[in-house]
């Protein structure tokens, strides 16, 4: 990996404050963080654990902001944070012993996968919001498939738990965002350990990109609690889908 240059470090600390708004919006931050990361000539693994490094300060801004308007009572979650950490150990232990050659060519087609169910899915109609699932049954099943994304690659993992929190447990869209944060959280948390212990992760990056992790999660939360979050769907996709034009280009040599 080469040495970055100062600018490098100010665009990816605003890469980290967009990022930041998203995530906290509904999930999905990771999709533009990532390519950025692969961009800037990070290697998909050490792109991956830096990732969880900044999303983890993200996390944590949001979540104290929610937990101090009362919005939000980790007490009734601990199983799905159990079955979470479960299946993100899981897909983190797998991502580490794949040839970087490989992933650098599959991760394009995970992102236009994840861009496209974000663009595609239905929206959850108010009929459709009721509980299918008992909590217990929902964090076995949800919580160890979407750990093991988690581990595995991350971004939009937050959108997929806001879906799924909406249409099983039957949460409406300001709730589920919410309470998605300590189960990305605790799936992001447990992969970074696992990362580290790889030696996966870029220490300063991480920092630059948490500094804009922190404004924007702050900036998303306020979206969030005063019902403005629909207004970043659209440049979201604009965004990601340029970056995920991006990483075929570069990951085919096109």
């Amino acid at each position: 990996m080469h040495e970055l240059s100062l600018m490098t470090f100010f665009i990816l600390a605003f890469v980290g404050l967009i990022a930041g708004i998203i995530d906290t919006v509904g999930g999905g931050g990771g999709l533009i963080t990532v390519p950025a990361l692969l961009a800037v000539g990070i290697p998909p693994a050490m792109t991956l654990g830096t990732n969880k490094f900044q999303g983890i300060v993200g996390e944590f801004t949001a979540l104290w902001r929610f937990r101090s308007r009362g919005r939000l009572q980790i007490s009734k979650m601990l199983c799905g944070l159990l079955y979470t950490a479960i299946g993100s150990t899981l897909g983190t232990w797998l991502v580490q012993i794949i040839d970087p050659d490989v992933l650098e060519k599959l991760i394009p087609f995970i992102m236009l996968i994840v861009l496209l169910y974000v663009i595609t899915s239905p929206k959850v109609r108010k009929q459709d919001v009721k509980q299918r699932l008992t909590r217990n049954t929902f964090y076995l099943c949800l919580g160890l498939a979407i750990g093991f994304y988690n581990g595995f690659f991350g971004p939009g993992t937050g959108s997929f738990w806001v879906a799924a929190l909406m249409f099983f447990l039957g949460l409406d869209i300001q709730q589920a965002s919410i309470e998605m944060k300590p189960l990305n959280l605790i799936g992001n948390v447990v992969s970074l350990v696992w990362f580290i212990l790889g030696g996966h992760v870029v220490y300063l990056v991480g920092v630059v990109m948490g500094f804009g992790q922190v404004v924007g999660a702050q900036i998303g939360a306020y979206f969030v609690l005063s019902g403005g979050a629909k207004l970043i769907r659209p440049v979201f996709i604009i965004i990601v889908s340029v970056l995920t034009v991006t990483l075929f280009l570069q990951g085919y040599k096109v």
